[in-house]
């Protein structure tokens, strides 16, 4: 499941709670979210709150990478707020994708993952 968060941190920022299963659905309504948002804002910036192991179905995982391979050059920054060490490492894997600096920030961090977003 996939929650959009109250807009706090500025109009260029899509925020998200992410946990449990992640459906197609909540795929296509961040989509949509974030189509909205760019027609405001560009570059974006995303910043994620994983609360929990989560899990992503075969076809909500080919609409995430889609909607990533299509719209990479309009993201700058992403905070992921996670504590579990093996999305941790996921983070620091998504990091590589030249143009975005990706941050991984842990829950008694939030605050500063936050303040990152606004700066």
């Amino acid at each position: 499941m996939i929650e959009l968060l109250p807009n706090e941190l500025g109009g260029r920022v899509l925020a998200l709670n992410i946990r449990g299963p992640i459906e197609r659905s909540d795929i296509e309504e961040v989509a949509e979210a974030f189509e909205t948002q760019l027609k405001l804002h560009k570059p974006l910036r995303i910043y994620a709150e994983i609360q929990h192991s989560i899990s992503i179905e075969p076809d909500a995982l080919l609409e995430d990478l889609k909607l990533s391979f299509q719209h990479f050059r309009d993201v700058d920054r992403v905070a992921v707020v996670v504590d579990e060490a093996w999305l941790a490492r996921l983070v620091d894997f998504a990091g590589l994708v030249p143009g975005i600096d990706v941050r991984q920030f842990g829950w008694p961090e939030r605050d500063k993952a936050r303040e990152w977003m606004m700066s």
